[in-house]
This record gives structure tokens, sequence and C-alpha cells, in this order.
């Protein structure tokens, strides 16, 4: 169903179809002063089931990474004030070596991070939820708590009520692995890693 206006503060819009974001944002500015946030919920699922086939693939692509990617898109080139961004996914993100991994909420964390340096006029934030909050219907008020507060963190996975920070702690190499492997000041490194730790 392809876009449709906004009536009683609802509308509808096709995920995989560009255009209808820039139709759905240029309906919400034509109707109101000023927009102060879009919270974007696709990849909030309480399904964490990886798709059994080529159509369920599309289609959790389309209502999910594709469907922020379009959002994006259209808030760079239609919204001229700044306005905050908030991407819901759900276990897009590990926080322990035995945390399941959502790829498709991955997709989306890591597109919202891309933006959040691309688009100085947009504040970016990424909330990444548990499947089981989700099921257990505790994801809304997490959510709204979260969003409400003028100190919460651009990027935070929340499990049940704790709430996980990432950070970046300095490594010191050790003396044996210096002289075994010299790091060069201007050498070029890769750091692979992957399912949230990286350099592991």
């Amino acid at each position: 169903m392809p876009f449709q206006g906004i009536a009683d503060d609802t509308c509808s819009v096709y995920p995989s179809t560009a255009g209808d974001y820039q139709r759905l944002l240029e309906a919400v500015l034509s109707s109101s002063e000023q927009l102060a946030g879009i919270v974007h919920l696709g990849d909030c699922s309480a399904e964490n089931d990886v798709p059994e086939d080529e159509a369920s693939l599309q289609e959790t692509i389309d209502t999910g990474v594709g469907s922020l990617f379009h959002l994006t898109k259209a808030i760079a080139s239609t919204v001229a004030s700044s306005v905050a961004l908030c991407g819901v996914t759900t276990c897009g993100q590990a926080v322990s070596s035995t945390s399941q991994l959502n790829p498709a909420g991955a997709c989306s964390w890591s597109l919202a991070q891309v933006a959040a340096t691309e688009l100085s006029a947009v504040d970016v934030h990424r909330v990444d939820l548990c499947s089981a909050d989700v099921d257990s219907g505790d994801a809304e008020d997490l959510l709204w708590t979260e969003l409400c507060s003028e100190h919460s963190p651009s990027a935070l996975a929340i499990r049940g009520r704790k709430r996980f920070v990432s950070r970046l702690e300095p490594f010191e190499v050790p003396e044996q692995a210096r002289d075994t492997q010299p790091l060069l000041a201007d050498g070029v490194y890769l750091i692979t890693g992957g399912q949230g730790h990286v350099g592991s």
C-alpha cells in the first residue's frame, strides 16, 4: 500500500518506497511548526529469527535497514532544522559473549552509527532492546524512559533493567608482543572482529 496522508495523526508508508518517507515528512512538517524527533521501530520485534527464505529476508530488509535508510535520506533532504532520530533495534548488539545477535538489527544499528557521523543536523541515538523485553511488553516503558531522559547516551543496549553502554578502553601491548610485531607510526592496520566485539 503506498503512502496515505495523515488523518487523525496516523499515516501509512510502504517501507521499500523511498518517496513515501519524503511525502511523510512533508505532510508532518506542513501540519506542525516544528518536528522535534523521530523514532524508527522498523527492527523492533519480539522475534529474533534469521529469515528462512528470500521473501522473508527481503521483508526484513525493507522494514528494517531499508526503511531506516530511506527515512534518513528523507530527513537529510527535507528537514531544515535540527531533529532527533532514534533508531530502535532488537538484539542488534551483543552485550556478552553468550548474546544472540540479530543480523538485521546489527545492520540498522550500523547504519544509524554512520548517520550520526555523516549528518550534522540530525541528533542520532541508537537503542537496542532484548527480544524478551519486547515480547513481555516492558520495552515501551524502557524506551520511553530513555527517550525522555536528557542524559541518555547516544548508543545504548537495554537488557531487562540493565543499561549497557560501549566504551573503548586503552590497551597496553605486552613488551614481548612489541618485539615480535612492531606497530609502525604510519602503518595501515585492519582490525577484525564482529558480533559486537571490536578486535576479537
